[in-house]
């Protein structure tokens, strides 16, 4: 599985949200649910190697969009989901051995679609094996 599908698999395990997608922005699809969060992948820094070229740790970023219909909301989803993956500490997910998720922000709003729901954003950088 990839490290979206990873993340999407992990919150989908310990926080009840409405859904949990894998998309650039959250879709279209997703109009009818209220709380959702939004797994992307982002540009990262490229894999570290070791011995002979091959691949130690990978190193991705991901983006996660979370949304609902009010501040408060939106705010307290973010920040749980912030809570979940910061805590990540050489774990293993769905067969992956994941060293870190590391927030590189406070979970942000950063807009709200067209029925006026709020979207809060934050990075991370995952390193796994």
């Amino acid at each position: 599985m990839t490290v979206t599908g990873d993340i999407k698999a992990y919150i989908e395990a310990n926080i009840t949200l409405d859904k949990v997608t894998i998309s650039k922005l959250i879709a279209d699809d997703t109009a009818t649910f209220n709380t959702v969060v939004s797994v992307n992948q982002t540009l990262d820094s490229g894999p570290e190697y070791v011995m002979r070229n091959q691949i130690g740790v990978r190193n991705p970023r991901v983006q996660i969009f979370c949304r609902a219909n009010d501040y408060p909301t939106a705010e307290a989803k973010a920040l749980e989901v912030f809570d979940l993956l910061k805590s990540v500490c050489n774990q293993t997910v769905n067969g992956n051995l994941y060293i870190s998720i590391t927030p590189m922000s406070e979970p942000v709003p950063i807009d709200r679609d067209e029925l006026k729901r709020v979207i809060f954003s934050t990075n991370y950088e995952v390193s796994y094996q």
